[in-house]
């Protein structure tokens, strides 16, 4: 009777056991779900914030491949706004590499705007990295339009959504 409790006992610990990772591998995918969430959350609001706004609406208006030259002359609200773009765009690059927010999220919630203001402000930025003499200048920018243009060339996906998935229904 002894053994037998003993037995019982241990396929009861064992199955304990189980039932922990089982709950903790649940509880590590809820939480990478939650950071995506978050990330996201955090993109929209950055492209929200007033001086983002302000940004986007100054340099929507310049050419694209604009020197530091050229934007200097228009402005110090230019090259304000143009840093901001800078930061903006250098902080998701980031968040991207370190898993933070994933490339398809921002790919299909920012992709398009990123690679619009990096068209504008590439001679820019390379124009600032050899004033101050810093290679790393907006470099995540950079470094996630250009896996933004990568994704485009080899996926094919070159028309927008409203005509790509017209035929999309929300889930019941």
């Amino acid at each position: 009777m002894l053994q037998t409790l003993a037995n019982l006992a241990e396929l009861i610990g064992g199955a304990a056991v189980l039932g922990g990772v089982v709950f903790a591998v649940w509880q590590i995918r809820e939480y990478r779900q939650q950071r995506r969430d978050a990330a996201a959350i955090e993109i929209v609001r950055t492209l929200q914030s007033r001086e983002f706004v302000e940004a986007f609406r100054l340099l929507s208006g310049v050419p694209d491949g604009i020197s530091l030259e050229a934007l200097r002359a228009k402005g110090s609200e230019y090259e304000d706004a143009a840093t901001t773009l800078g930061a903006m765009g250098e902080t998701i690059g980031l968040m991207v590499y370190r898993g933070v927010a994933p490339f398809e999220l921002v790919r299909e919630q920012v992709g398009g705007l990123l690679l619009t203001m990096w068209q504008k402000l590439r001679v820019w930025a390379e124009d600032v990295r050899e004033d101050q003499g810093y290679e790393r200048w907006v470099e995540w920018y950079q470094w996630l339009a250009d896996r933004l243009e990568e994704y485009e060339q080899s996926s094919g996906i070159t028309e927008p959504a409203y005509r790509r998935l017209p035929e999309w229904k929300p889930r019941r």
